[in-house]
C-alpha cells in the first residue's frame, strides 16, 4: 500500500489513524519508518473509540 502511494501519488508525508488497541499494527508501521504524532477520538461503529495519528516523510 505505502509503496503504491508513493509510486502514483508522489506524497511529501503520508499519515493515517490506527486504532489504539491495535499495537501490533503501531509497531509494524514505526519500524518502516512511521512517528506517532497524536491521539484523538474518533467516531465508528457505534461508539467513540481512541486512535492514533501516524505519519511518515517522504
Amino acid at each position: 500500500m505505502v509503496n503504491y502511494v508513493l509510486r502514483v501519488k508522489n506524497p511529501q508525508k503520508i499519515l493515517f489513524d490506527v486504532a489504539k488497541f491495535n499495537v501490533r499494527a503501531q509497531k509494524l508501521y514505526q519500524k518502516i519508518g512511521f512517528e506517532v504524532v497524536n491521539y484523538h477520538e474518533q467516531e465508528t461503529n457505534g461508539g467513540s473509540y481512541p486512535f492514533v495519528l501516524m505519519v511518515k516523510s517522504v
